[in-house]
């Protein structure tokens, strides 16, 4: 007759075995970083680009906030980055904040806020600022032993959405293509010191029958 003891032990045993194997399971982790700074700049006799008219001049400061979350769960991470550019004072007819108030000139004009901003922090500073979408993508591994295609052996990095062009847009490239985009890119890495950067750039996107309406209305924007 088997002990009872023994089997419960052994039970025991075998599930205290089990429990590293639920632990690998990586946990959820949220980031946040980025910057906080304030700027302030001064100039005379240099924005019209008329040096014989030397009455435009100007001393303004915004603040900028950049902050980034970062939400991961292993190697994989979705990324969101968030712009706010307020200006000291209001510079036009309203204190901006909203698409149509923030187009200004140099040295002020026609417009809600300065070049840069999109906001001013006028009189109780109850400003409805805009705030910008930089980046929103997701990252993850594409190819290589933990992607999404493990029968690839070599191992590729890959972005979804609206991104930063970083080391993808190196050297002579960075003439041409080095601002923040929406599309795909992937990083493959064949050795320590081989690799290549793969990158799919949405500029503009023909939307389904804005092609076929009539002439004054009709869209061609094309698939760039």
């Amino acid at each position: 007759m088997r002990n009872p003891v023994i089997a419960v032990l052994a039970s025991v045993g075998a599930v205290m075995l089990a429990l590293p194997t639920f632990a690998q399971t990586p946990a959820p982790k949220v980031t946040i970083n980025g910057t906080f700074d304030q700027v302030t700049s001064a100039g005379k006799n240099f924005y019209d680009g008329n040096f014989s008219r030397d009455n435009d001049r100007e001393w303004y400061a915004r603040t900028r906030f950049r902050p980034d979350f970062t939400f991961e769960v292993g190697r994989t991470r979705a990324v969101l980055g968030l712009e706010i550019d307020l200006m000291y004072g209001q510079a036009g007819p309203n204190d901006g904040g909203f698409p149509g108030n923030v187009s200004s000139s140099a040295g002020g004009g026609p417009g809600g806020t300065h070049t840069s901003t999109n906001g001013a922090l006028d009189l109780n500073t109850d400003v409805g600022a805009m705030i910008e979408i930089r980046w929103i993508y997701t990252e993850f591994d594409l190819t290589g032993k933990d992607g999404i295609l493990p029968f690839i052996p070599v191992a590729t990095r890959a972005r979804a959405g609206g991104q930063p062009s970083g080391e993808l847009a190196s050297y002579k490239l960075a003439s041409y293509f080095s601002a923040d985009f929406a599309g795909v890119s992937a990083v493959t890495t064949f050795t320590p010191d081989i690799k290549s950067n793969l990158v799919f750039v949405v500029v503009e996107d023909q939307l389904a029958g804005g092609n076929r309406a009539a002439a004054p209305a009709r869209t061609s924007r094309g698939e760039d």
